[in-house]
């Protein structure tokens, strides 16, 4: 009889770019121009660097989530290099999540300059599609939801 082996698929994936925004700027993530963000958003709250530490061992598992909501419905991200991160605790329902902002850093890192302030302002682009995304992280399933892409002009 063969031994059978059940590999664990690796999800892990550390952003070059990443930050944990201030509970405080979290109505501001909110505030988004031409992309659908969670409803019923009640409080928001500060991850800790363990919750960050989780979002990364689970980030690729973004790859196979459809876009749910305005805009590019059903579509995918390719990739997770060149994304900047920001993440704000939120809790909808009474359930905590993580919100990810993410943007383009752009070729030779151009928008993460730009954005001098990135690391503690939230960024808000009209328009822009795949180059600008939001997502919830369920940190009690380790699942990803609400994927959505700004709109395109």
């Amino acid at each position: 009889m063969s031994q059978q082996y059940i590999l664990a698929q690796d999800y892990s994936y550390k952003p070059e770019y990443s930050t944990m925004l201030d509970s405080s700027r979290g109505h501001a993530v909110m505030d988004q121009c031409s992309r659908s963000v969670p409803k019923n958003v009640s409080v928001f709250w500060n991850p800790t660097q363990s919750d960050m530490k989780k979002i990364e061992q689970n980030l690729k598992k973004l790859l196979s989530l459809k876009a749910s909501a305005c805009c590019l419905m059903g579509y995918k991200l390719d990739s997770l290099n060149g994304y900047a991160f920001q993440y704000v605790g939120v809790v909808v329902k009474k359930k905590k999540y993580i919100y990810i902002n993410a943007f383009r850093a752009g070729s030779d890192d151009y928008l993460i300059r730009f954005f001098e302030k990135w690391k503690t302002d939230p960024i808000i682009a009209c328009d822009g599609g795949s180059g600008f995304w939001g997502v919830l992280y369920d940190i009690e399933n380790s699942t990803f939801e609400q994927l959505a892409f700004n709109g395109i002009i």
